[in-house]
């Protein structure tokens, strides 16, 4: 699920800040993951869900953007 969410962010810069992220923290979140759900299995399952959660976030804040410069050409091509 970790490798479908990667692909869903077109910025190579966006992907390797996820990337970084994962090797970064993974050690803290799954130990943090861990201590809460007390199973190996579902631990990594928090980490990799959470790391979507990411994922997801930043191609959002991308569409986000997208939208907005969209809207402003429009605004703009109308006020010419």
């Amino acid at each position: 699920m970790l490798l479908l969410a990667l692909f869903t962010i077109e910025s190579g810069d966006d992907r390797t800040f996820i990337i970084e992220l994962y090797k970064q923290y993974y050690s803290l979140l799954f130990d943090e993951s861990y201590k809460i759900v007390k199973n190996r299995y579902d631990a990594e399952d928090v980490v990799q869900e959470f790391i979507v959660y990411i994922c997801n976030h930043i191609v959002e804040k991308i569409l986000f953007r997208w939208s907005v410069q969209m809207e402003r050409s429009i605004i703009v091509k109308m006020c010419n």
